[in-house]
């Protein structure tokens, strides 16, 4: 018994977070990712097996208060969440101010949390009394004091080869975050300041008359491949919210491509105007949110993706643009997440509602990012038989059951997109909602993966839904870019022109403007669509 207290102690807040993931999402990945993080809890078990029994019993009591700290903040996070701490929570919490935080505890405060620190606090005051007494009266035999050197040694070596062991691992998330918290800010900083300065000329509304209000609404989907929706011809009814008739209608353009194959080369080729000052680094470049806020427009970027899930140069340093962010997605791991998109439906009708005349809103969905089984509540479930879908040499059972999951997350992606049209049809102004995925996906279509692979780019990595529905006011106001929308719908699109043709739909002209890249416009004139490594998506093999 002793030994298994020591163990429980040590490993205290790795077991807790595991054991509350699980509780919170019933999912068999929270496990396995409990036990990565029990691989650097070790380390302290194997010190606390070496050292002499008083510096031992000593460390107990040192540990304590740390262990108590990280437990609860973890614990509490994801009765909250529902996700294990982040690097995005920790920086949020650091940026936090007095104010902020006593609003949050009043908000967030609530029975269950109350009995869970206490319940938290009593059993590690427990484990540390076991704990201390163990140290005591362990004899450290030539059989323990190797398997605390194999403790100590493996998976300091294993932890140091593999981040992804490092990353599972709460304690060290936490201290590794607030070390380099400052040092990141300032990264941070440096890249905002080289984009602060860099403003459009020359910035016009076109149908600048009146006293009209503009709602123009940017959703940014996820992995959706547009073969797998029904409103592209797939067989299955995965699309009946875009599909249903609707005032104004819905325009389906058929021939968008993605830019990239991942989410963030796609999205700074997307919302970025790279073709205009020639920056070496991208993220130096004027971008969609920067002209809309040039043209006096109120901003906004809620999203249901990480904010750093990438690093400093994800979609954070972009979003910044906007005057007002708000991420939902606080996972470590956005691959197991289980948020749905519907969290940002009530904060979209709050932003809606807002003050202010003209509002541009960047919405960014998790949509069908792997996992495809964690992007849909299992109520929403609506493909679970698998004979209507054809054998394939590469495709297995198993396989198929993933290819059910996937459309079912499009499927949920067609409701949220169903709300979004439903909310915004009800305000008066000249409003339009444009929606596109970031890129596609390869879901055991023609090649035995599903995901994108780079090295082996499919047209379903980069064939993507491009979807723009306008309210009547503006259509009334702009009926020559409509009519050129209609006529254009069938035209290949590259979301790399996607700068220009959402400055048209915006109505904003600037100096640098290019017609020649807006699919609104007459001067519309595409050149080959590129994909990277400088090659044509047309060279791609066709899809059968």
């Amino acid at each position: 018994m002793r030994y298994l207290y020591l163990f429980l102690y040590s490993c205290i807040v790795s077991i807790s977070g595991g054991f509350a993931s699980f509780l919170a999402s019933f999912r068999w990945f929270t496990v396995a990712e409990a036990l990565r993080s029990l691989s650097l809890d070790l380390i302290v078990l194997g010190l606390l097996l070496l050292l002499p029994g008083k510096i031992s019993a000593a460390l107990v009591v040192i540990l304590f208060v740390p262990l108590l700290i990280i437990t609860l903040i973890n614990v509490l996070h994801i009765l909250t969440y529902k996700s294990v701490i982040s690097a995005f929570a920790v920086q949020s919490t650091l940026e936090t101010s007095f104010n902020e935080a006593s609003e949050f505890l009043s908000e967030y405060t609530t029975v269950a949390g109350v009995v869970t620190t206490i319940g938290i606090v009593l059993l590690l005051t427990f484990l540390a009394v076991k704990a201390f007494r163990a140290t005591l009266g362990i004899r450290r035999s030539k059989p323990v004091v190797a398997a605390a050197v194999l403790m100590l040694v493996v998976p300091t070596a294993a932890a140091w080869n593999k981040a992804k062991l490092r990353q599972a691992n709460t304690t060290y998330v936490l201290a590794y975050n607030i070390i380099n918290h400052q040092k990141e800010l300032e990264q941070i900083k440096s890249l905002k300041d080289a984009r602060k300065d860099k403003h459009f000329n020359e910035v016009q509304l076109l149908d600048n008359d009146g006293e009209a209000e503009r709602t123009y609404i940017f959703v940014i989907g996820e992995s959706a491949n547009r073969h797998h929706m029904s409103l592209y011809g797939y067989s299955r009814d995965t699309t009946p919210e875009m599909e249903e008739p609707r005032s104004p209608a819905v325009l389906v353009f058929t021939q968008a491509v993605s830019a990239a194959t991942h989410t963030i080369p796609s999205l700074r080729q997307t919302l970025l105007f790279h073709d205009l000052d020639g920056e070496e680094n991208i993220l130096q470049a004027r971008s969609l949110i920067g002209l809309c806020n040039d043209a006096g427009f109120d901003t906004y970027w809620l999203s249901n993706q990480t904010a750093n899930s990438d690093g400093l140069t994800g979609t954070a340093i972009i979003a910044g643009d906007a005057r007002s962010q708000q991420f939902f997605n606080r996972s470590r791991n956005e691959g197991q997440s289980v948020g749905y998109d519907d969290v940002l439906l009530p904060v979209l009708e709050k932003t809606l509602n807002a003050p202010g005349r003209n509002k541009a809103i960047f919405v960014h969905l998790i949509g069908s990012h792997l996992s495809y089984g964690l992007r849909y509540p299992k109520s929403f479930t609506r493909f679970s038989e698998t004979a209507d879908l054809a054998d394939q040499p590469w495709r297995s059972n198993s396989d198929k059951k993933y290819i059910n999951e996937y459309d079912n997350s499009i499927a949920y992606t067609d409701y949220i997109l169903g709300r979004i049209l439903e909310t915004t049809a009800k305000r008066p102004g000249r409003n339009f909602v444009v929606y596109f995925s970031d890129h596609g996906q390869e879901v055991y279509d023609t090649l035995p993966i599903r995901g994108q692979d780079a090295k082996r780019p499919t047209r379903n990595m980069f064939d993507i839904p491009f979807l723009c529905w306008f309210s009547e006011e503006y259509r009334a106001a702009n009926p020559e870019l409509v009519a050129e929308a209609e006529k254009n719908l069938h035209r290949p699109f590259s979301l790399a022109w996607f700068p220009h043709t959402a400055a048209e739909m915006a109505r904003i002209r600037f100096s640098g403007f290019n017609a020649g890249r807006s699919l609104f416009s007459p001067s519309y004139a595409p050149g080959p669509c590129m994909i990277p490594g400088g090659v044509k998506y047309d060279s791609l093999p066709a899809l059968p």
